[in-house]
């Protein structure tokens, strides 16, 4: 399943897919929006009978201020993206692939995830480490019930994780 702010965009990944052979079918998604979260969700079980697996890759980098000089509107929209458009996605997500008996959420960082830079990025930087607590915490919390602690233990609560880059020591 595909989504994006942008029809456009959908159609293009989607006829990609279908063209390699795969199958895909996409919705329209405003990841800052909670009802398109919920929507989105919806719209998979419909099509695919279930949800087992989500990746929440939506991201913007916002301004390279330092945060004394960044735009606050600028400073929401970023934070509203790529941090609560996670948040949202999860608390819709989560549920339904345990009711789905089980699977995995992949949330998409960056280097910013774990380090800062000397070029300003605050909301991004913010964001991104906001993330990274946000995927941890979700990894360590039983689900209702459980019982447990730690996401190997679980049988049909969904496992959480974070991909993003290292910084390389090479040159």
């Amino acid at each position: 399943m595909v989504t994006d702010i942008d029809p456009t965009g959908i159609d293009n990944v989607v006829q990609a897919i279908m063209a390699a052979g795969g199958d895909a079918a996409g919705i329209r998604q405003d990841v800052a929006s909670r009802s398109d979260a919920v929507a989105a969700v919806d719209f998979a079980v419909q099509t695919y009978g279930g949800l087992h697996y989500a990746v929440n890759n939506a991201g913007v980098g916002g301004q390279m201020e330092a945060l004394g000089e960044t735009n606050l509107d600028a400073w929401e929209r970023t934070v509203a993206i790529d941090l609560n458009g996670v948040a949202y996605g999860m608390h819709a997500q989560l549920p339904v692939i345990e009711q789905y008996g089980g699977g995995a959420v992949v949330n998409i960082g960056s280097i910013h995830s774990t380090v800062a830079t000397t070029f300003g990025h605050s909301a991004y930087t913010a964001a991104k480490h906001g993330l990274m607590g946000l995927t941890r915490q979700v990894w360590t919390t039983p689900s209702a019930g459980s019982g447990s602690t730690r996401w190997a233990r679980r049988t049909s609560t969904p496992r959480c994780c974070a991909a993003c880059p290292r910084r390389s020591s090479r040159a």
